[in-house]
């Protein structure tokens, strides 16, 4: 956990997740490598959920990253990349986890980052993906608009997205740089602060 003005501290030890996101009810969600699972953290006592470890009764492999949708559904990439010797699962994908607990595969492929459009209309993800979005929040209608692999990705209240070092419209072309990392988030009072993980 690392506080406004900088100081650092361990919030919960040995967890072995990699992406994180708010979830709806302010609470953490994690997508955990070292579980092969997603789970969900509780902020005040740091007590774990776990939210799904199979689909269609095969393991996870290392899921990479995460985002919540307002009605529930929560999308997380699941890349074998931190298997370690462990028997492959699911193989890579994109997955979903519907507002009922129920764990779908939205489609294959070792993807990374992830991130909703402000509308949450689209849903992006690293290695060019990009999906429309139903009321439901259901995916459809593939595309390939951002010709990028990167890590992680972020997208601001304008709609603009944050990837590999670059800065895209909403239509896909390029309007800016951010420097280098591996993941960045926005934060602050205002959310107009960038926090990246890396180099910065």
């Amino acid at each position: 956990q690392v506080h406004p003005r900088g100081n650092c501290e361990v919030f919960i030890p040995n967890v072995g997740c990699n992406g994180l996101a708010v979830s709806n009810d302010g609470n953490l969600l994690a997508a955990c490598h070292q579980t092969r699972a997603i789970e969900r953290f509780d902020v005040k006592t740091k007590q774990k959920t776990t939210l799904a470890t199979t689909y269609m009764n095969q393991n996870l492999d290392t899921p990479n990253d995460l985002i919540q949708h307002s009605n529930g559904s929560i999308y997380f990439t699941n890349p074998p990349n931190e298997l370690d010797g462990r028997a492959q699962g699911v193989g890579p994908s994109l997955m979903r986890i519907e507002p009922d607990g129920t764990v779908q595969k939205v489609s294959s492929g070792n993807f990374n980052g992830i991130g909703l459009s402000p509308d949450e209309k689209k849903l992006y993800v690293v290695r060019t993906e990009i999906w429309d979005l139903d009321e439901d929040g259901v995916p459809s209608n593939r595309q390939t608009l951002f010709q990028n692999n990167g890590d992680g990705l972020a997208v601001d209240c304008a709609g603009n997205v944050y990837l590999d070092g670059k800065i895209f419209s909403p239509n896909g072309q390029q309007v800016g740089t951010w420097g280098a990392g591996i993941n960045l988030a926005f934060g602050g009072e205002d959310g107009k602060t960038v926090l990246v993980a890396g180099q910065g």
